[in-house]
């Protein structure tokens, strides 16, 4: 009769469960590199200037709708 007991560290089905987060993970990083290539292809002929801009014009946006989301959750807009 088995009680249970295991040793530390060990566990069934421990080197499929690494296999299939490994593949997770390559799968994701090859995703990521892919996208940042074509983001890379689309402003290739951008110069420091348009970058920037591009950049202050992204964090104003995200950054208004975040203070609007959370003046909203506090009560202000009813």
């Amino acid at each position: 009769m088995r009680l249970g007991f295991r040793k530390k560290g060990l566990r069934e089905g421990f080197a499929s469960d690494t296999r299939f987060w490994s593949a997770v993970k390559n799968g994701v990083e090859l995703r990521l590199r892919r996208i940042a290539a074509y983001l890379d292809r689309k402003t290739l002929y951008w110069n420091r200037g348009s970058k920037l801009i591009a950049l202050a014009v992204f964090c104003l946006l995200f950054g208004s709708v975040c203070l609007w989301l959370l003046m909203r959750a506090m009560g202000w807009f009813k």
